[in-house]
């Protein structure tokens, strides 16, 4: 403890020594090794897509003898958006075939209610990796489909905590580019992190999440003014926020499997931030969906 306490100091004081200059001219160097692909996309209102087509909002697809995703308590989640692979420009992260499918819960007034008295399980509630608060389908192949009719009458939800009316739905138009690492994810970054402990021998990202306290506020301001900020619709690249809570880079879900941006003028609002999907890049290449982390505010 005594040694740590020692190397914490130490580093303290390296940190105090380095320049404005220096960490903007480390920030020009290193960032563009970080570029990664994403696929970013506009939405624009829609009516009556096909039902496998990529869309936020909508009509869910759900196969011929299939169900609704529901909560254990039997209500059905509201599928917030739909990607189907096909229409995504030439990548290297998502499947090549089949639909990716993201459902959410959407509270209802008796569990706002019980939420604002106190009387739920805030944890279990507010749990990101929960199936009762998110779920994420992938269907390998396409077949027939389960007509919006068989399951119309079930599909309500509470309107005051929807993110966009539930007759709302847009189509997804891809274009595929390439960005830098964002600010909230840059403190894992394994060549944004190596480079720094290289050139100023001090531990970037145990300074930034073991004792964010302790990092200068001058060098935080410098990172959090050069780097994007991570904002905007995309599938893949950087999001806007990590996986909250977890600080290990072993266990970190940082990539986004999907992100959807608040729009003002398209009425898409989530309480705080965006809608976002995490997942590991080794679960995506295996198409292993189950422990996707899905980052909301209730």
């Amino acid at each position: 403890m005594a040694n740590r306490q020692i190397d914490k100091l130490t580093n303290w004081q390296i940190l105090m020594d380095i320049t404005k200059e220096q960490v903007e001219d480390f920030i020009e160097e290193v960032l563009p090794l970080t570029e990664r692909e994403v696929i970013s996309y506009e939405l624009s209102p829609a009516e009556g897509l096909p039902i496998t087509d990529s869309k936020v909002g909508g009509v869910p697809y759900i196969p011929k003898g299939g169900t609704l995703p529901r909560t254990s308590d039997g209500h059905p989640l509201f599928m917030i958006a739909q990607i189907n692979c096909e229409q995504l420009p030439q990548n290297s992260f998502y499947p090549k075939k089949g639909l990716l499918q993201f459902w959410i819960r959407i509270p209802d007034k008796k569990f706002i209610d019980e939420y604002n008295q106190g009387f739920c399980n805030h944890n279990e509630r507010n749990d990101p990796f929960s199936d009762n608060n998110r779920r994420v389908l992938y269907y390998p192949t396409l077949t027939e489909a389960t007509p919006f009719e068989e399951f119309q009458a079930e599909y309500h939800f509470y309107d005051e905590c929807m993110p966009l009316k539930e007759s709302k739905e847009f189509a997804m138009h891809f274009t595929k580019e390439r960005e830098e690492v964002s600010y909230a994810l840059s403190f894992f970054h394994p060549i944004l992190v190596q480079k720094w402990n290289e050139k100023f021998g001090t531990n970037y990202a145990h300074y930034l999440y073991d004792s964010p306290a302790q990092i200068p506020d001058e060098i935080d301001e410098i990172f959090n003014d050069w780097l994007p900020d991570g904002q905007g619709n995309k599938l893949g690249g950087y999001g806007e926020e990590a996986e909250y809570g977890n600080y290990y880079p072993d266990d970190y879900r940082s990539f986004p499997l999907l992100q959807i941006d608040c729009d003002d003028d398209l009425g898409i609002d989530w309480i705080d931030g965006v809608g976002l999907f995490l997942i590991k890049e080794e679960e995506l290449a295996e198409a292993d969906f189950t422990e996707v982390y899905y980052n909301f505010q209730f």
